[in-house]
């Protein structure tokens, strides 16, 4: 082919003057055309080999992407193991504290039996004493007497009532702490056991759908673990550092499954508080069983002073972008 060198359009190799415009076509025109095509050519090639250098950088981006997940992986079931052994033995504590408050409640109550006996063997004997020197004493002065004795049985069984409620308080508090941290201790189940009951992603959005959250708790804690507030208590804005849900639920799972909470607090201005930072999302893996009522999710926050302000907020709690459930609370 001869390229025309006025309308730059292709012509026969054997015309000799340009089909299109009327111009001659020279030998040059013809080595030109040579020319170009050989530099396309070149063109081509190195666009392959960067398309095969770039195939290898991908390869090999791919395989640092898949051990660096890997490490995290590993890392983060180290955590969890860690922290579990962490919650075992602070329960086998809490369960020796209350072993021996009870065997002290039991002491408590003999003295307490002994006491009160030894109060009416007292009053019998004063009775008696007093029958004895009725005779001798005036009716006013053994009224008196016996008045004195009663206010004082009376009085030390208000003192009896006021220490039995003190006891019966402690341990139910002490019954308390320990359901919650073995709640905390059963939150997030190791591999194996999410292995072995495997998820069919035909039925995921069924399976969501049967839990519906009815109550959200907050709970405040230091980044190592370390409570604050617990659940129900007043939180102040001087204090908070890393909030930590308990969520109360419906259960209506077929069989256990592993959810993943993502968990997003809402200032009153609806701006998204999440995290170490707004653009840190906070999230919770948790396995449900079909038995579960409730569950405690992973503690979200920040060790700034200042960044949670007091204020009205919003905790939603979302999975496979479902909302199950949302809490206002506020912050003094």
């Amino acid at each position: 082919m001869k390229l025309c060198p006025e309308c730059e359009k292709e012509n026969p190799s054997s015309a000799n003057c340009c089909m299109y415009c009327g111009a001659v076509l020279s030998e040059e025109n013809l080595d030109e055309t040579a020319r170009l095509q050989r530099e396309l050519n070149e063109a081509n090639k190195t666009i392959d080999l960067l398309k095969q250098s770039l195939a290898k950088v991908e390869e090999h981006a791919e395989h640092k992407y898949s051990e660096a997940s890997k490490a995290l992986q590993a890392s983060h079931a180290r955590q969890l193991f860690a922290e579990k052994q962490k919650c075992e033995k602070i329960i086998a504590k809490k369960d020796q504290q209350c072993s021996a408050l009870k065997t002290q409640q039991k002491k408590t109550k003999g003295l307490l039996i002994l006491f009160a006996l030894l109060c009416v063997i007292t009053g019998a004997v004063a009775a008696v004493f007093y029958s004895g020197f009725n005779e001798l004493k005036k009716n006013k002065q053994v009224e008196a007497d016996n008045k004195q004795l009663t206010d004082t049985v009376n009085k030390n069984q208000e003192e009896l009532g006021k220490l039995m409620a003190e006891l019966e308080k402690e341990n139910n508090r002490l019954k308390s702490e320990n359901k919650q941290l073995a709640n905390k201790a059963n939150e997030n189940p190791s591999k194996l056991d999410k292995q072995a009951d495997p998820v069919n992603p035909a039925n995921e959005l069924k399976e969501t759908s049967t839990i519906k959250i009815t109550r959200i708790e907050l709970s405040n804690y230091n980044k190592d673990g370390s409570i604050i507030d617990d659940f129900g208590s007043v939180l102040h804005s001087s204090k908070v550092r890393y909030l930590l849900p308990k969520i109360h639920f419906t259960n209506q799972l077929k069989k256990g499954k592993t959810f993943n909470f993502t968990i997003n607090y809402y200032d009153s201005q609806g701006k998204l508080k999440s995290g170490a930072s707004a653009n840190e999302k906070c999230t919770s893996e948790n396995y449900i069983s079909t038995a579960a009522k409730d569950a405690i999710l992973s503690m979200c926050g920040n060790d700034s002073d200042g960044y949670w302000s007091a204020g009205a907020y919003t905790v939603e709690i979302w999975s496979e972008g479902v909302c199950l459930g949302s809490e206002k609370f506020s912050i003094k």
